[in-house]
């Protein structure tokens, strides 16, 4: 499976209520175009502030992906072998874990 060659397509998750700002978050995952096993996809991670998140750990597909100012990344056919995983959670030093979901619209 490929993505089309001349779109990116992006999924958008965000976290659960927090009653801080900064312990919310947004992240968006990027598939660029013509993206297949083999390519690498970019999770962008922002806290409620719409500020990068300086570091963390982003648990999305089954995988612990490791966040640095605001970005991470994990293989195309790793997401695909654990998009049935349903946990999704930042976690930040010093703070407790915050889950999300998928989000349309």
């Amino acid at each position: 499976m490929r993505t089309p060659a001349d779109k990116t397509i992006g999924l958008s998750f965000i976290s659960h209520p927090a009653k801080s700002a900064k312990l919310r978050w947004s992240a968006r995952l990027v598939f660029p175009p013509d993206t297949g096993p083999d390519g690498t996809l970019e999770l962008l991670v922002n806290d409620g502030e719409n500020e990068p998140v300086a570091s963390g750990t982003m648990e999305l597909a089954g995988m612990l992906v490791r966040i640095r100012g605001g970005k991470g990344s994990l293989a195309y056919a790793d997401f695909v072998r654990g998009k049935h995983e349903k946990g999704i959670w930042l976690h930040r030093k010093g703070a407790i874990p915050i889950p999300g979901r998928l989000a349309f619209g």
